[in-house]
């Protein structure tokens, strides 16, 4: 993909089923999203098979450092520690108690705390403050049994998370202890990591055998991958 000859950071190139997303070097994002409609959710009109800059209301001297996507859901963290998102939002990952489906604009989250990384499920919304505690929002990997799902819950993990990763039904974070915790809903491949073979749901996160010194984290749709140093 060419964009004027900018050059695209590392690891900020999200692709998934129905749309991309890719931040250049000068922190803005640009993407091409199309709903479960058929149509542009920012423009409303049948999409075309190129980029757009994505008009996220930045201030002065604010970029864009991290991009994440998966189903109909886009979110972006910028670098004063801010949260945008935009797309599917039925399952309260807007952090809303209204009853909005979609946000056709990148839209800022009510979160009181500065974020360092951010992640997006098909259905949920992960988030990693500055302290370390990793919250969700949302349903499915974030084990929400009933609405309302339009807030951040803490999940529990051991010590601090240092990194986070998610698909579309399960997520996954290392700690600065250098393991790998996962949750979500496993599979017959036995993607969690876990030693099951099944298709059930995991509510809280649990620790990956064999993960010692794990430094990154990537969820895939049936397998898991994991660096260690």
């Amino acid at each position: 993909l060419e964009l004027q000859r900018a050059q695209c950071r590392g690891g900020v190139l999200a692709v998934v089923a129905e749309h991309a997303a890719v931040l250049v070097d000068h922190g803005h994002a640009f993407g091409r999203e199309v709903g479960n409609t058929g149509r542009d959710q920012m423009h409303d009109r049948i999409h075309l098979a190129t980029l757009e800059r994505v008009a996220i209301p930045l201030a002065d001297g604010e970029g864009v450092t991290r991009l994440a996507a998966q189903g109909d859901t886009s979110v972006a963290l910028t670098s004063r520690g801010r949260v945008f998102l935009w797309g599917n939002t039925e399952y309260g990952q807007h952090l809303r108690r209204d009853a909005v489906d979609r946000l056709d604009t990148p839209t800022l989250l009510p979160i009181d705390e500065a974020v360092c990384d951010v992640q997006v499920g098909g259905s949920f919304l992960l988030v990693l403050t500055a302290d370390g505690s990793v919250y969700t929002a949302g349903y499915g990997a974030t084990g929400h049994a009933q609405a309302p799902y339009a807030r951040l819950t803490r999940l529990p993990l051991p010590s601090r998370a240092v990194s986070l990763s998610a698909s579309l039904q399960y997520a996954a974070a290392v700690t600065d202890a250098g393991h790998v915790w996962t949750w979500g809903l496993d599979s017959p491949d036995g993607r969690l990591g876990l030693g099951v073979l099944a298709d059930h749901r995991v509510y809280e996160p649990r620790r990956v055998p064999f993960s010692e010194r794990a430094t990154h984290v990537v969820c895939g749709g049936q397998a898991l991958l994991v660096r260690c140093a």
